[in-house]
């Protein structure tokens, strides 16, 4: 990844997650590894699953999506 704006993405750990949402379904998120400059696209629960895998607190998470309606607030 090239010059990342950090204004687009939830840092948390090594991990970069976008902002907006892919409206798929179930909806997927774009996930930076910044150790391994990766790109993936994670359904929503499997990027819940990987912070959690990864004993990474989703708290920063919650202030942009809503699990319910499966959109971000942005």
């Amino acid at each position: 990844m090239e010059a990342i704006d950090k204004n687009e993405y939830i840092i948390i750990g090594k991990y970069y997650i976008s902002k907006t949402i892919m409206m798929s379904f179930p909806p997927q998120l774009s996930v930076f590894d910044s150790e391994t400059n990766t790109i993936k696209n994670l359904f929503d629960s499997k990027v819940f699953e990987l912070l959690r895998n990864e004993g990474l607190d989703a708290e920063p998470l919650h202030e942009y999506f809503d699990q319910l309606n499966g959109t971000t607030k942005e």
